[in-house]
C-alpha cells in the first residue's frame, strides 16, 4: 500500500505545527495560559500552560502518524479499503493542524498582550 504521500504531508504538517509551537513556547512569558478547547462557537472553556497547550496537538499528530503508517503492517485488511484508509489519515492530520491553528492564534494574541 503506497503511504508516501499521506506520510510526507502529515510529517510535513508536524513539523510546521512542531516549529509554530518551540517558536511561541520560547517567545511567550512562562506563566502564559492559553485556551485549549473551545466551545461551538468558539469560546474558550479550559487552559493550560503554554507549554503543554502547544504541545498537546503536536504530540497528538505524531502518534496518529505513527498508528496510521504501522496500520497495514499489522492489519492486512487495510489493503481491502485503501482508499477510505488514505482518506481518513489525512483527514484526522488535518484536523489535528487545524486545531492546533486555534491555540496558535490564542498564543499569538497572548504574545502581543505580553508585548503591548
Amino acid at each position: 500500500m503506497p503511504i508516501a504521500l499521506p506520510l510526507f504531508v502529515s510529517l510535513g504538517l508536524l513539523i510546521t505545527m512542531s516549529s509554530l509551537s518551540i517558536g511561541l513556547v520560547v517567545a511567550l512569558p512562562a506563566e502564559t495560559q492559553l485556551p485549549i478547547h473551545f466551545t461551538l462557537w468558539g469560546e474558550p472553556t479550559t487552559f493550560a500552560s503554554a507549554a503543554v497547550a502547544l504541545s498537546l496537538l503536536p504530540a497528538a499528530g505524531a502518534l496518529a502518524t505513527l498508528l496510521f503508517a504501522l496500520g497495514p503492517k499489522f492489519n492486512k485488511g487495510i489493503a481491502a479499503i485503501q482508499g477510505r484508509y488514505l482518506a481518513i489519515w489525512l483527514a484526522t492530520v488535518f484536523i489535528l493542524a487545524i486545531a492546533h491553528g486555534f491555540i496558535i492564534r490564542g498564543a499569538l494574541y497572548a504574545l502581543k498582550a505580553a508585548i503591548s
